[in-house]
């Protein structure tokens, strides 16, 4: 005998979770009832073991089919760029740190890297008003 569930939804068709008839409830109205009322808000749909295999799979329900499930792409917000542009500057400073200390040891002129290190600051300041 194949179970009978009631899958709740979201806006997306992502199951939410499932209610097992029987088991959540003894019949279909009484776990739709149940999905409603823990689930306010949500799409709620029918199905067995096929269904629930689909799920499974990470597939989506949408429009009374199956989709394939596809993450959204989430933009990296303007601090976490303006982090990111920090940190990939300060690995410039470390590579440019260990250059002038070698120079300074040996007595040579270091006046390039002191350029260099004020570039960084210039061009980490230009990225970030790009943004």
């Amino acid at each position: 005998m194949e179970n009978q569930y009631v899958f709740i939804l979201n806006e997306k068709g992502e199951r939410i979770t499932s209610l097992l008839i029987g088991v959540h409830g003894e019949t279909e109205e009484a776990c739709l009832e149940l999905a409603k009322r823990d689930y306010p808000n949500h799409n709620y749909v029918t199905g067995g073991d096929d269904m629930q295999s689909q799920f499974v799979d990470y597939k989506c329900y949408v429009n009374g089919q199956f989709v394939d499930y596809v993450p959204e792409v989430v933009e990296p917000s303007k601090n976490e760029k303006i982090e990111a542009l920090k940190k990939e500057a300060e690995n410039e400073r470390d590579k440019l740190k260990e250059i002038f200390l070698t120079k300074q040891m040996k007595g040579l002129p270091t006046d390039d890297i002191k350029a260099k290190f004020k570039q960084i600051d210039i061009d980490l300041i230009k990225k970030i008003k790009e943004l």
